[in-house]
């Protein structure tokens, strides 16, 4: 599985494949944590095993704090995309260039077969809904060579920021790293 998506010029105004009749878009619970996993060691090529521990600790914070939330789309019973979002406030000994504090959009992904097919615009439509009841902004950030990500969050209204910046753990496979930010009003 590709870590992104084949961009395609103007792929925004070409006509996609329909979205999946019955595409269920809900909140994760423990029990979808296993087939989240699997997508995500198909992705990365590694084990079940680092992606599950992690995305049990993700579950278990949003439950305690309501900080985060793991959404996921679903297909005729399967698990076929997944996103999360939390809240970031940047520690007391972060660098100057610390993205702010904020709701962020912190990951997206789409099995392969399903993109292409507005999965990922549901799960990103759905998480600023949540968000947009908690703030009137929302920050995103990408690796410049992600143009996929990057035509559909600006789809929704997200707009450049800054390009230095720092965010603890996010490392951009060397590219650029962008910072966006979304306003309420903008959608």
């Amino acid at each position: 599985m590709g870590r992104y998506a084949q961009y395609e010029k103007g792929a925004s105004r070409v006509r996609q494949l329909p979205a999946p009749r019955g595409l269920v878009i809900e909140s994760a619970g423990n029990a979808d944590l296993p087939e989240i996993a699997a997508i995500c060691a198909e992705r990365d090529g590694s084990t079940v095993g680092k992606p599950l521990t992690a995305f049990q600790r993700f579950l278990q914070r949003s439950w305690e704090t309501e900080e985060c939330m793991l959404w996921l789309a679903r297909w005729r019973g399967r698990v076929i995309g997944f996103a999360k979002c939390g809240r970031f406030v940047p520690p007391n000994d972060a660098p100057l260039n610390s993205a702010p504090e904020g709701w962020y959009l912190l990951g997206l992904v789409v099995v392969p077969e399903y993109r292409r097919r507005g999965v990922g615009f549901q799960l990103t439509k759905t998480r600023l809904g949540w968000i947009a009841t908690r703030s009137a902004t929302a920050y995103y950030f990408a690796n410049a060579k992600n143009r996929v990500s990057i035509a559909l969050h600006s789809r929704l209204g997200f707009r450049e920021l800054t390009r230095d910046f720092s965010f603890p753990g996010a490392e951009f496979d060397g590219g650029t790293g962008v910072l966006y930010v979304w306003r309420r009003a903008c959608v």
